[in-house]
């Protein structure tokens, strides 16, 4: 049966819902089996391992591992044999996945307690949720900051889906030969470092928050590229003013989606005011409707809830149809676009729009 089936009988509609009920039970059971090491375990003994050899390796009482391990029978998430447990297909994905690791700890880490806030966050177009990490508006000036697990599983997760389109993405950034990049948003510099060991002359330029800024430039001159990239610091939503700059391509790589619509119409309008008629402007964003499978959808639909909740109260990752019409708003027009990069990633090459 699927669990979210199209086309449903009653009976599988009901076992939808009440799948639905019980899946915060059936995602922590997963975490205690994961970094409880009872997957790792199974892995390694194929044949299966009985009760009493799962205790030996968990440490767990025998009343603790038995719910445990009955709830992730029946959840799909072991078989149970003639006395001996062992990993099903689902629990190798939960286990090996990289992709699926990250996900699963970003959900746990970073947005798990503070989703317990989303319609009071959905109300107020506030990040309720976000206390649960620290004290800030926004999650985006305490990220270096993070304790622990928290700081790396959100850096995994960003950098999970990111990597893995850069190489593509810079192929068609670099075919334009460039001199000057404006990256707004720049993260922790890994793009930055990318462009300079692909291309010894080019400069770059990075608009970022001052506690972003701090990171790159630390991961700049450990590298030894601070020479060729600076970093100016700016708070793109309160600052009136835009720095008098100008690149041959701005690169906006997964940052667009940390804003609210009407956000992202002003920056980049700020962005088209700087633009002459041979620079352009990339945006690489997932779009919700154009990953190569369903299930890359349904993921984005589901992360959407942490900007709500979590990040910053106000933005989404877009569909392509509704981030195509901000970007028209902001007196750009698309004039390339690139699609399937990493794991459904789309790139869009944008110059400015004369009416």
């Amino acid at each position: 049966m699927a669990i979210f089936p199209s086309e449903e009988t009653a009976y599988d509609a009901l076992n939808a819902a009440h799948w639905i009920s019980c899946y915060p039970f059936v995602f922590q059971s997963v975490i205690c089996l994961l970094r409880g090491g009872v997957l790792a375990y199974l892995d390694e003994t194929p044949n299966g391992a009985s009760f009493d050899q799962i205790g030996q390796k968990t440490g767990l009482s025998q009343g603790a591992l038995k719910v445990l391990l009955q709830a992730a029978v029946y959840f799909d998430i072991l078989n149970l044999r003639d006395g001996l447990y062992s990993n099903t297909k689902t629990a190798h994905f939960l286990l090996t996945d990289k992709i699926v690791k990250a996900n699963l700890d970003f959900a746990q880490d970073v947005c798990y307690l503070g989703l317990f806030n989303l319609l009071e966050s959905l109300k107020e177009e506030k990040p309720i949720g976000l206390e649960t990490l620290g004290q800030a508006e926004t999650i985006y000036p305490i990220l270096s900051t993070l304790n622990e697990p928290a700081r790396t599983s959100w850096y995994t997760f960003d950098h999970c889906y990111s990597d893995k389109c850069f190489s593509k993405a810079l192929d068609i950034l670099l075919s334009s030969r460039p001199s000057t990049i404006c990256d707004i948003g720049g993260n922790t510099g890994l793009f930055e470092a990318a462009c300079c060991q692909r291309d010894s002359e080019l400069r770059i330029m990075v608009l970022d928050l001052p506690e972003q800024c701090a990171v790159i430039r630390r991961n700049m001159l450990d590298q030894g590229f601070s020479n060729r990239v600076n970093c100016i610091e700016i708070d793109l939503l309160s600052d009136a003013s835009f720095p008098q700059i100008s690149a041959d391509a701005w690169w906006l790589s997964q940052f667009l989606d940390c804003f609210s619509s009407e956000d992202i119409v002003e920056i980049l309008r700020r962005v088209a005011s700087r633009l002459g008629d041979d620079d352009r402007v990339y945006i690489l964003e997932p779009f919700v409707g154009r990953q190569p499978f369903p299930m890359g959808d349904k993921c984005l639909a589901a992360f959407s809830l942490y900007f709500t909740a979590i990040a910053n109260g106000k933005s989404r990752f877009y569909s392509f149809e509704d981030f195509s019409e901000l970007i028209s708003r902001a007196g750009l027009k698309i004039d390339q676009m690139f699609e399937g990069l990493g794991t459904g990633h789309t790139l869009l090459v944008c110059k400015k729009a004369y009416i």
